[in-house]
């Protein structure tokens, strides 16, 4: 009996893998999670390595709590309510690093959102977008998902194109 329910796990797990599109990521607790295999984990809280001013970019292009390895934390744009808003009730935390991923388009960068019940959840509140912000380094004029806490987007407006972005070719420094 034992060995029949085994054959049956065995089955139903090579269906499962046999079923998706996606290869298996490194990080296998994201199938044991229930975020699917490959999940990118966009908005997953991680650590920069280093301390920033809300007005400083910063990124690690090596955390490996990101399965792209990507963990940014922009500088908030005038507008942009990652600040937090320690005069509410309960406070509000400011918007902290996040696991991102390169892109192509906003719907490419759908990711973890902050539980608004849950005090100490700094993840992002309004979504991610797609879109470059960095004018040097290895990210220079890369798109990314982005968490739209860190930017004024009212009114529809979406993000500008870095002008150092818009030259043939750019104007990166390698």
């Amino acid at each position: 009996m034992l060995l029949n329910r085994r054959a049956v796990l065995v089955v139903a797990a090579t269906a499962v893998v046999s079923c998706s599109n996606e290869s298996p990521s490194e990080d296998s607790s994201d199938f044991a999670n229930g975020l699917g295999v490959g999940s990118l984990q966009i908005g997953r809280p991680c650590d920069v390595l280093a301390d920033a001013s809300t007005n400083q970019a910063v990124y690690n292009p090596s955390a490996l709590e990101c399965p792209s390895r990507i963990c940014l934390k922009p500088d908030v744009q005038p507008g942009g309510t990652a600040v937090g808003d320690p005069t509410h009730n309960p406070p509000i935390l400011p918007t902290g690093p996040y696991c991102s991923a390169m892109c192509s388009q906003d719907s490419d960068c759908t990711g973890q959102k902050r539980d608004l019940y849950n005090a100490s959840d700094a993840r992002c509140m309004n979504g991610y977008t797609c879109g470059a912000v960095f004018s040097v380094g290895p990210f220079c004029c890369k798109r990314l998902c982005l968490c739209k806490d860190f930017y004024n987007l009212s009114q529809g407006r979406g993000l500008e194109t870095l002008p150092i972005c818009n030259k043939t070719p750019n104007g990166c420094l390698e």
